[in-house]
Order: C-alpha cells, then sequence, then structure tokens
C-alpha cells in the first residue's frame, strides 16, 4: 500500500479541514505510524503544553502496511501527549478502521484546538468535513443515550444472519 502523501487537519476551533501533504523526508526517516506520528507531535507542539488544553494535538496515523495482508495490515496508531504522564501516550488498535482510512486516500488525520460546540468528523474518500452532533451531547463515558441502546449490535454481528423467514430481529448464528 506504502503513504498516501495526505494528511487532514481537524481544526476543531476555527472549523475548516484542510488536507496537507505527507512530509515524505520524515516518512522516510521515521519507522511506521508510530514514529511519524511522534515526530509529527514533537515538532508541533511545545513540550510543556498542558495535555488537556486545546495546544495539544491528537494523532491518528496508519503506516505503510496498513490496508495490506501484512500482519499488521489492519492497525492503526493514536499519538498525543498524555495527561497522566505528561509524556507521549501511545495507543494502536486493530480491526477496519486503519484500513478504511488509508482505503478513503488518508495516511493521518491531526486533531488540533477546541470546538464550541459538539462536533464530528465525516470523512468520505477526499471529502472530509466537521458535522453537527447536537444529539449526541456532552455525555459521560459508558453512558450512552437509550437511541445509541436501541442501535449498538453485539460483537460479531455481521456474522450473523437475518434468513429463513423469521421474524424480523430474529438472529441466529451460520451453520446453526
Amino acid at each position: 500500500m506504502g503513504w498516501n502523501r495526505k494528511v487532514l487537519r481537524v481544526n476543531l476551533t476555527a472549523g475548516p479541514v484542510p488536507k496537507k501533504p505527507l512530509n515524505m523526508q520524515w516518512a522516510d526517516e521515521y519507522l511506521g505510524s508510530r514514529g511519524l506520528a511522534t515526530k509529527y507531535l514533537v515538532s508541533e507542539i511545545d513540550p510543556k503544553v498542558d495535555p488537556l488544553s486545546p495546544d495539544n494535538k491528537m494523532i491518528m496515523a496508519t503506516g505503510p502496511l496498513t490496508g495490506t495482508m501484512a500482519s499488521t495490515g489492519g492497525r492503526y496508531t493514536v499519538i498525543t501527549k498524555g495527561p497522566l504522564t505528561g509524556a507521549i501516550a501511545c495507543s494502536n488498535s486493530g480491526g477496519f478502521f486503519g484500513a478504511e482510512m488509508k482505503f478513503a486516500g488518508w495516511d493521518m488525520v491531526i486533531f488540533e484546538g477546541k470546538s464550541a460546540k459538539p462536533v464530528w468528523l465525516y470523512i468520505e474518500n477526499d471529502k472530509a468535513e466537521l458535522r453537527d452532533a447536537p444529539a449526541c451531547g456532552a455525555r459521560a463515558a459508558g453512558r450512552p443515550r437509550s437511541r445509541s441502546r436501541r442501535t449498538a449490535r453485539p460483537a460479531g454481528a455481521h456474522l450473523l444472519d437475518r434468513q429463513g423467514g423469521r421474524e424480523p430481529g430474529a438472529l441466529r448464528l451460520r451453520g446453526q
């Protein structure tokens, strides 16, 4: 897969979501998503920045193998300055998000600033925009709205079959 050579900068304060070129010199010098995202972070924030201030950034990055059949091809990395230690915090995750981000044409998404109201990032290939999220509200983690509970699906729901003339919503595992 390699690099798409595009970075999405999401300025939550100002609103516009411009695309910028990936620094290919850094991509060559710093290994994968973690190394490259860390280079971007330390180059763009003050080392003394308060981790919970709008001056901190959160970077979601893919590596050159993301979206390939490599054993780590579904991974992406999130880098920020963490509030627990004040050091660089790095986390990575699997699933489909990293590959989908890469297939949409993005190597990295950098979030900066602070929004005055709840918003969410809509990405569809080259199109990226911040959209209002009034229905989400400012809820504490772990306290979903009742609508979320109704639409949430159990893990592995994509492996379930709704065929066979059963009533709507009746599910059975494939092979049963």
